[in-house]
């Protein structure tokens, strides 16, 4: 599908305030959570995003959200691996994924990131810096 610039626009700005929802929802991405675990308050708190989807795709169903929310976790795990190789190669490389800065609050939450890409064990704070 082809948006033109302004649909783009609504559409990032809506992604914007589902990831910021998906945040608040911690059930949802917090793997260290007691609450993580809980089924019932998952459910809720994709029923809330699902609500929020709905804003916008009114058709959409659960398995299209969780999708979307895979493909952009997919994603900032592929730009945020870049981010950190570069920073041990010396070399600078700064994403440009649009939704990359609003997806930092799941950093620490991806176990499947070795310690190796970190450059030492501030990496994260390094990181930080570096954005």
């Amino acid at each position: 599908m082809n948006l033109g610039v302004g649909a783009r626009t609504e559409e990032r700005a809506f992604l914007v305030e589902l990831i910021e929802l998906y945040r608040d929802l911690t059930p949802l991405w917090q793997t260290r959570s007691k609450d993580y675990n809980d089924r019932t308050k998952r459910a809720e708190a994709y029923d809330q995003l699902l609500a929020k989807y709905h804003e916008r795709f009114p058709d959409a169903t659960m398995d299209e959200l969780k999708r979307r929310i895979n493909t952009l976790r997919t994603n900032f795990r592929k730009e945020l691996k870049k981010v950190l190789k570069s920073g041990k190669t010396g070399q600078v490389y700064a994403s440009r994924a649009w939704h990359f800065q609003h997806l930092m609050f799941l950093a620490d939450q991806e176990d499947n990131i070795s310690s190796s890409d970190f450059l030492d064990e501030s990496g994260m704070d390094d990181l930080v810096r570096f954005l």
